[in-house]
Formats: structure tokens, sequence, C-alpha cells
């Protein structure tokens, strides 16, 4: 399973287009071309999503349209692919949540990640980012402990949906630190980094797309990049240092999800 320590977005259509029907229909595409989005506008795949989106209508002469359709981990969306035609015109954005975590954690889904869905490609990996309001007065992960032990349940954590890579960040967060942090989930990462730019919201773990705008204006504070490597869009961003829990929070995030189950 993937790592912990990012996202990976995958382009899938529902079933890859058979030679013959592509035949029937001429050259593909012929029409427009929808991309669903588990997401709703605003966060990392959304941007994503519409970026590829533009490269595709430049290169293939057709319109993409993107469609966002946020809940349940993004097996709404999911499952609105699974029921669609066919025929190549319905790809879905998906992720580790969606086709990884999302049939283990949501019981009674219309559709099977692997029979009903054909990869077409990797788009990105997205590395985490550990990130507070700019008004918390934590200017280190290990701050940001402290400030948890001090008033447990005090401090909240926001993610993208209950089983996504946020949410399962900040618990593991919390099981290697022994901190007690409220999570609040949203429908996306849009609306989760509103909330924390206003200051609802403590910190959160998330992709730099939908947080570094935000930085450049001085109202969030990243603290940490849950990677290997230094994060290209924040370099001057190290690995987490924990103080006596370094080693242990760091490793598990890049042993990933199997290991926090």
């Amino acid at each position: 399973m993937t790592s912990l320590r990012s996202f990976v977005l995958m382009v899938a259509a529902l079933a890859v287009m058979p030679a013959d029907h592509a035949r029937a229909q001429g050259s593909y595409p012929t029409r427009p071309i929808s991309i669903v989005v588990p997401v709703p506008p605003g966060g990392a795949a959304d941007f994503i999503a519409r970026t590829i989106g533009a490269k595709l209508h430049d290169v293939l002469g057709q319109p993409v349209v993107i469609v966002n359709r946020g809940g349940a981990g993004g097996t709404i969306a999911s499952a609105s692919v699974a029921k669609a035609e066919p025929d190549g015109y319905t790809l879905l954005l998906n992720s580790i949540t969606t086709h990884g975590i999302g049939p283990h954690l949501y019981a009674n889904l219309t559709y099977d990640s692997v029979r009903d869905f054909a990869p077409v490609g990797l788009v990105a990996k997205l590395p985490l980012i550990m990130m507070v309001n700019a008004s918390v007065p934590a200017k280190s992960v290990a701050e940001v402990i402290a400030l948890a032990k001090a008033s447990p349940g005090a401090l909240s954590f926001a993610s993208s949906g209950n089983g996504g890579a946020p949410h399962l960040a900040g618990e593991l967060f919390k099981r290697v630190t022994g901190t007690d942090l409220l999570h609040v989930p949203y429908r996306g990462s849009g609306p989760a980094v509103v909330d924390l730019v206003a200051g609802r919201i403590t910190m959160m773990f998330d992709a730099a797309p939908s947080l570094l705008p935000f930085v450049t204006a001085d109202k969030l504070r990243p603290l940490a990049a849950a990677s290997a490597e230094r994060n290209r869009l924040m370099p001057d961003l190290r690995e987490p240092r924990l103080g006596e829990h370094t080693d242990e929070v760091l490793g598990a995030l890049k042993r990933g999800a199997s290991d926090a189950a």
C-alpha cells in the first residue's frame, strides 16, 4: 500500500475502449471528455485535474470537463464513474483513498476498485506537509506536541475526509506522540484549508498545492515535510524534528498506511 507520506493520484477510466468500438466511432475522441474529481474545488486534486484537463484539451482537441463530486472519501465519485458508459469518455482522478483505503473502510460499496476500472496512468505524488495556523504559538513540531500534552483535546486537526491520507497521518501522529487531538473531517481539502486559515482548526497534514498560497501570505506556518526528500515547493522544510519521537514518527510515516492499521 502507498505510504502515508503522500497522496498518489491516478487517472482511471471505467474501461479501456475496445478497438472495434473505437474504429466504429472514428478517431478517439470525437466529443467532450469528463474527469470526475472526488473532492470539491480548491483542493490539491482539483488543481491537478484542471491542469491535466487543459493539457488534454490542447493535445486531443476536445473539451475536457472537470466534475467535482466530493463526499465519503471519494467513494461517491468512484461509484458514479463505475456506473458510467465504458466508452473512455468518463475518467476518474482516483487516489489511495478511493481505491486503496475506501474498500476497507466503507461497507457495501457499489463498485470493485480493481474489476470496475482500468488504470490509464500515474499523475502525481503529493508529499504531505504538517501545517498550523499562523496564530498558533508553536514554531516547531516539538512545540505542537508540548501544546497538545498541556491541553489534551484542545488542539484540532483537519482532514479532507475520513480515511484519507491526511486523516491517517494525523491519527498516526497522535498515536506515536501520545497526544489527544480532535479530528475534524471535511468533504475535501478546499473547505478544510478555509477553516485552517480562519483559525477554526489548529493544524493539518496536506499537500502543498492547496496550502502554498496561504503560506506565502503568512496565514499558515509549515512545520515539517513528511517525506524522505526535501519538498521542492518548500525546500527550507526539513524532516520532522520531534525530540524523543523523531525516529519513531518519521519511520511510521515512511512505512505507510498498512503499519497504521
